[in-house]
């Protein structure tokens, strides 16, 4: 299964939320544009695009439940699910685990431990810095925790304002 089938499979699980929509495929955008660039094996750069597709799984559900999508608890429910969607795939077992890992843990960039969950974040954080408007502190300031690939860093440096 390619990451272009698994991204037609969750538009039509996200049952036409336009925001959730959106949102996962400027993420996957930008996971992608950033592992190409950065050189990924077709294996890594297939389980860096599914992350980045699957990774707000919980939130619809959450927002339905809660009326909001705490972070520890998209982790919680979204590995699960992810688990749930992609035992519905051809994919091979150690991306899907891997990818199941991912999704549980995209709100904990502490825990960073490859380059797939590194553009994971670096990818969610782009959009997220884009349609929060976040401000160039506190973006540079993310950036020096948490960015570690040249091609996050000069998207990154393309949103903030000009000094």
């Amino acid at each position: 299964m390619t990451s272009a089938q698994i991204l037609e499979k969750m538009i039509v699980y996200s049952k036409g939320c336009q925001r959730d929509i959106e949102h996962l495929m400027r993420v996957w955008g930008f996971a992608r544009t950033i592992g190409c660039l950065e050189g990924l094996d077709e294996s890594t750069l297939l389980t860096v695009e599914t992350a980045a597709i699957l990774h707000d799984i919980a939130c619809p559900f959450l927002r339905a439940e809660m009326g909001c999508s705490p972070f520890d608890r998209q982790e919680e429910l979204g590995a699960k699910l992810a688990k749930e969607f992609l035992s519905e795939t051809d994919l091979p077992s150690a991306i899907q685990e891997r990818v199941v890992f991912l999704v549980g843990h995209h709100h904990s960039p502490q825990l960073i431990d490859g380059i797939d969950f590194r553009i994971l974040i670096e990818a969610d954080y782009l959009v997220n810095c884009v349609s929060h408007r976040l401000d160039a502190e506190a973006a540079l300031a993310f950036e020096s925790r948490y960015f570690a690939t040249e091609t996050g860093r000069k998207l990154l440096h393309s949103f903030l304002p000009e000094n």
